[in-house]
């Protein structure tokens, strides 16, 4: 039953990120959840250190029948995402999100829960962007130490804006970016994707890049222009090295 359970929450989720073409069978699941479809709807995306998903989301079930609201949850590979009717403002959402994390650390003895904040949705059918920018900002904070709810507007990152884009467009912007240097790691055995990400990761830094990965100066320096070569982006470039580094990120991002 429980599998069964999560199988359909989970093809919620992907019906409110398919877009539009979904809205009537996003109308019709969350409304089995008790959650009505045509009312403005808040969006949370919550995760913990050293809790499972799955005791977050029945800790966010029980919390929010407490205080009498249906809610219609889904744990995904990285947070929980919760769904309900929301008759207030924003910044009691804000408010409010702000006291459930409090009370599912308690109840889950979870040293930090953090909850990513999507605008209201004005229906059902208005569900995928506040949905992503909650996931990106519940993702945000886990990275972070600082506070444990936020809004899309309190964190703006690059990875909020990828998450707005299809999932087609930013694989063709990385295919285009990245696909002779991928196709010549997979030709050549080499790893000058894994040399780029740490070049990145470590700001540019030549020497603690090297250091990282184990090489000389001057393999590294090799690395990096034949990485240069392959895909005409030079990381002396700001330009460039905006494109490597959202591509990069690009492919990271979830579906």
């Amino acid at each position: 039953m429980q599998a069964i359970e999560a199988r359909f929450a989970a093809e919620v989720l992907e019906m409110i990120l398919s877009g539009p073409g979904r809205d009537d069978d996003v109308s019709r699941r969350l409304r089995a959840y008790g959650v009505p479809s045509d009312e403005p709807l808040a969006v949370l995306a919550l995760a913990g250190a050293d809790v499972s998903l799955d005791d977050i989301a029945d800790a966010v079930g029980t919390l929010f029948a407490a205080h009498g609201i249906p809610v219609f949850t889904a744990a995904g590979s990285r947070d929980v995402v919760a769904v309900s009717p929301w008759p207030g403002t924003a910044e009691e959402l804000a408010r409010f999100a702000a006291e459930l994390s409090g009370d599912i650390a308690r109840r889950t003895a979870a040293p930090r829960i953090v909850i990513g904040v999507g605008d209201l949705a004005a229906a059902a059918s208005s569900l995928r962007e506040p949905l992503v920018r909650a996931r990106e900002v519940c993702q945000a904070l886990r990275a972070q130490p600082g506070p444990d709810t936020a809004t899309f507007a309190d964190i703006a990152t690059h990875r909020m804006l990828l998450g707005l884009l299809d999932a087609r467009v930013l694989e063709r912007f990385t295919d285009q970016v990245l696909g002779a240097l991928r196709a010549h790691d997979a030709r050549a055995h080499t790893e000058l994707e894994h040399t780029l990400r740490v070049f990145l990761a470590n700001d540019g830094q030549w020497g603690v890049t090297a250091t990282a990965l184990h090489v000389h100066v001057n393999t590294l320096r090799n690395r990096m222009a034949r990485i240069t070569e392959l895909t005409g982006r030079d990381v002396h470039r700001l330009a460039d090295t905006v494109d490597l580094f959202l591509a990069l990120a690009a492919g990271a991002q979830p579906g």
